[in-house]
């Protein structure tokens, strides 16, 4: 469903948005021009280390700011997800600096000096540097403290992070292949038995491949990934850059031309996968992009050391959560969801008039099959926040599970008519009265998705000062050739997509298509 689609996106959005920020804030708590407040509760604890809701709140305020810049508003649930990341962000800094400080790397005084020279360069004088200083209820001496566990931290990370590559391995790395596939998606993604059925009806098509079947012919047949499968499963070259799931991308690149790869499992299902070509760098080639290739290895090699080492870290960590809100979120993330369920009610109790904390528990109801006690969640949402109209369509969601289809379709309606020049939920909302029968929605719908169209070419014309007809929106476009959300979902990275600040993903190009 698009919803839960979009939702996944934003997610990856958001993490990358907290990755970026906490990159480049190494300074735990400190925010020049604002009072630090010590004393107040700790929203959390570390190993016994709190962290105050003044330094949580100015991380995520920071978060707040910079995703606001590049995506526009967070709103609903979005809100809570960047709340518990930006606290796992903080948790991750804490771990980090706690290590740093054990390992005891030598910093020098002259490389506190240069740091300390780039911040003060970065004000406008040193009067105004001085007084954002006593603002933040810093002396210089702590600051140079500061700095120290910052370079402290920076070299610890390298230490973590340090990868090295032989020729042979880069030169490895600059193969492209062109490969087709075959997607086979379990019935049911949150069920381990289903994903077995699912291999197993992968490794009887791959059996019948080995044996002479046309793959062309399976792929448009079989699989499950309609873009792909309408031009025989071909996706294109795949080279060490290519944007796709890491797991279909190494099997990819490991096969030699001709060659049919065993099942391979990704978020999207089970990938029989075949190389049609094969291609090797030139000795020139290899020369030209060495350098290149070898700091593209290393960095990602890096990311991955650094993702094992802080996952480890936070294993053995002792992580108290005293935020209710937080701690739901952590104990649905975690599978505890009879103790998310309580949290997310005493969350309510403390904070009635919040609507999306009903639509989070609500969620959680529907992850144990408690769907009734989900919609009831949902409505209450829906009563709290009557103008948003990703409620009410969540709401209709819930009521086609329970049949109640009456109820759904006055949801949706209510959803297009709140925001009716929102192309992707129209699009969306086409798609359910489309599958509900629904004509003369269906018509409603589509004359609003025209005069979006119609709006978006005037104001093309406005800008180009053209007076002909322009071509057609990219609105309608992503929606495909009949109104419907395009196919594809196969080895595209998804979560890369939206990272790069797209709705679209999920496809076997790539991430190109939409959902």
């Amino acid at each position: 469903m698009f919803f839960s689609t979009l939702r996944k996106h934003m997610r990856w959005i958001i993490i990358v948005v907290v990755v970026a920020f906490v990159a480049g804030t190494l300074y735990v708590g400190v925010n020049f021009g604002q009072q630090a407040t010590e004393a107040a509760a700790p929203v959390a604890e570390v190993n016994g280390r709190a962290i105050s809701y003044a330094e949580f709140q100015q991380v995520y305020f920071n978060n707040v700011q910079l995703y606001s810049q590049y995506f526009g508003p967070v709103r609903g649930t979005m809100a809570e997800e960047l709340r518990y990341l930006s606290l796992s962000s903080l948790i991750d800094s804490y771990l980090t600096l706690e290590a740093a400080r054990a390992a005891n790397l030598p910093v020098s005084n002259r490389e506190i000096d240069e740091t300390l020279a780039e911040i003060k360069a970065s004000f406008a004088d040193d009067a105004a540097y001085r007084q954002a200083l006593a603002a933040s209820g810093l002396t210089e001496a702590r600051l140079r403290e500061l700095i120290r566990d910052d370079v402290m931290v920076r070299k610890f990370q390298e230490q973590v992070r340090r990868a090295e590559f032989t020729d042979e391995e880069v030169r490895a790395a600059m193969a492209e292949v062109r490969v087709r596939h075959i997607l086979v998606k379990p019935a049911d993604a949150a069920s381990e038995a289903s994903w077995e059925e699912a291999r197993s009806r992968a490794e009887a098509l791959r059996a019948e491949l080995l044996n002479g079947a046309s793959f062309e012919e399976y792929a448009s047949t079989y699989s499950a990934d309609l873009a792909s499968a309408i031009a025989g499963g071909d996706v294109g070259w795949v080279s060490f850059s290519t944007p796709f799931v890491e797991e279909f991308k190494e099997a990819a690149l490991a096969l030699q031309a001709g060659e049919i790869s065993q099942p391979v499992r990704t978020v999207y299902g089970w990938h029989i996968i075949q190389a049609t070509e094969r291609r090797e760098p030139t000795d020139e080639e290899f020369a030209e992009r060495r350098e290149e290739m070898l700091a593209a290895l290393q960095q990602a090699a890096g990311d991955r050391q650094w993702s094992e080492w802080i996952s480890a870290r936070r294993n053995q960590a002792q992580v108290v959560i005293h935020d209710r809100q937080l701690l739901a979120h952590h104990q649905a993330r975690n599978g505890e969801l009879e103790a998310a369920v309580r949290s997310y009610q005493e969350a309510i109790l403390e904070d009635p008039f919040n609507p999306y904390l009903h639509v989070s528990l609500a969620e959680v109801y529907e992850r144990l099959g408690r769907m009734e006690d989900a919609v009831r969640e949902y409505e209450q949402a829906v009563a709290k926040a009557e103008t948003d109209p990703d409620l009410h369509l969540q709401l209709g969601l819930a009521y086609r599970e329970v049949g109640r289809d009456e109820d759904a379709a006055a949801s949706f309606r209510k959803a297009g008519e709140i925001n009716p020049w929102d192309a992707q939920l129209q699009v969306s909302l086409l798609q359910l009265f489309r599958e509900m029968g629904l004509e003369e929605d269906v018509a409603v719908v589509s004359q609003r998705l025209a005069d979006i169209q119609k709006a978006w070419q005037e104001q093309q014309r406005a800008l180009s000062g053209e007076t002909s007809e322009g071509g057609t929106s990219d609105v309608t476009g992503d929606a495909g050739a009949d109104g419907q959300p395009a196919s594809g979902d196969a080895a595209g990275d998804g979560t890369g997509g939206a990272a790069a600040g797209s709705d679209s993903g999920d496809n076997a190009a790539g991430g190109n298509g939409q959902d």
